[in-house]
């Protein structure tokens, strides 16, 4: 049921103008009372992007979901004290798993080089669940 009320967040959100923010930016992640799922909406440019930061405790099921008309825009995520990412999001689309430690997370939200030169513009949703 969560997931498709997200999802069908996120395809309303696709249908909205775009209006493109650059450069990098950086914005916490906050869940409404009594909530564990938050859906994130924005724009990016080729030469810009996101930074979602989520706190969570070790062992929390996280999933994460990236819908976007632009297969050039992607996410990675990175894990507290960790050098590599935890997701890479040129490999999938969605990430759905454990967190391995507690921390602030970040939810890198990008585009590929390829569409750096080509100056293109996504938007997107991110679709955040957390349970214990």
């Amino acid at each position: 049921m969560l997931k498709s009320v997200l999802i069908a967040v996120a395809l309303a959100a696709l249908a909205l103008p775009s209006s493109a923010q650059t450069p990098h930016r950086t914005e916490q992640v906050r869940f409404a009372k009594g909530s564990s799922a938050t859906a994130m909406m924005g724009s990016i440019r080729a030469d810009g992007g996101v930074d979602y930061i989520l706190t969570l405790r070790a062992g929390q099921a996280l999933e994460v979901l990236m819908r976007t008309r632009n297969a050039s825009a992607r996410f990675n995520m990175m894990a507290p004290g960790m050098d590599e990412p935890l997701f890479n999001g040129s490999n999938a689309r969605d990430y759905v798993g454990r967190t391995p430690v507690g921390g602030a997370y970040r939810i890198i939200v990008y585009m590929t080089e390829e569409a750096a030169m080509r100056d293109e513009i996504a938007d997107y949703v991110v679709a955040i669940s957390v349970t214990d």
